[in-house]
């Protein structure tokens, strides 16, 4: 029986094998159809896709059924013989959310430098500190826009550009970002889909099963604590 939790904030991060420009361009384009896709059968999904060199940091917001959906077919995507994905790690997970917090969907690519150097031992709130930062950049730079919208009713890409500019992260965050210490795409499905029992709010007992945002939390390293 599938787990049905309603999510509504989802982060990712993905490292990108080399790809020639045209190629790379190609692939984020079909990214961006593929959201335009879901949102032309009727079904909402906003964030923002920010792309950084090799590296992409995604934000999310659907209903559970839709952001399954779409990484289903991420995880497909990343099984492909060319595919051009190497990591594919899920970052974060806020549950039952009242409203989204971006207008719409837009991506944009920024320019990278210096290399990213695979993460090495450090403690875990360190890591846990940097990767929120990045995530809770994403939730401020989406309500401004969302201020923007309800005052604008239209929100330009170079309004978008403009703010979005204001999140920040490095090569140190993408490392910790992209670290096993963070749960790959595989596992999280293998949770999401695993056969967990429904617990009514009368029939509550304990312990209770944990939220997927709490199975997040105390991922480590392949394993659970």
């Amino acid at each position: 029986r599938q787990m049905c939790i309603r999510d509504r904030y989802m982060g990712y991060a993905c490292g990108l094998k080399d790809q020639e420009k045209a190629a790379k361009t190609e692939f984020l384009n079909s990214i961006a159809s593929s959201i335009k896709s879901i949102r032309a059968e009727g079904k909402r999904i906003t964030g923002f896709m920010l792309v950084k060199g090799s590296y992409i940091i995604h934000f999310l917001e659907s209903d559970s059924a839709t952001i399954y959906e779409y990484l289903r077919k991420l995880q497909k995507d990343s099984k492909l013989p060319k595919t051009p994905y190497e990591r594919i790690n899920v970052l974060a997970l806020n549950e039952e959310i009242a409203e989204d917090t971006f207008p719409d969907w837009e991506m944009d690519e920024v320019f990278q430098t210096g290399q990213v150097i695979p993460e090495g031992d450090r403690p875990d709130d360190q890591m846990l500190e940097k990767v929120w930062n990045v995530y809770s950049g994403f939730i401020k730079t989406g309500l401004k826009l969302k201020e923007k919208h309800r005052r604008d009713e239209k929100v330009s890409k170079q309004a978008w550009k403009e703010l979005t500019s204001e999140i920040s992260f490095g090569n140190d965050e993408i490392s910790i970002m992209l670290s096993p210490k963070y749960m790959n795409i595989d596992d999280y499905l293998a949770i999401y889909e695993s056969d967990l029992e429904i617990v009514l709010d009368d029939e509550l007992a304990f312990p209770q099963p944990p939220r997927m945002s709490k199975i997040l939390e105390y991922y480590d390293n392949g394993t659970f604590k």
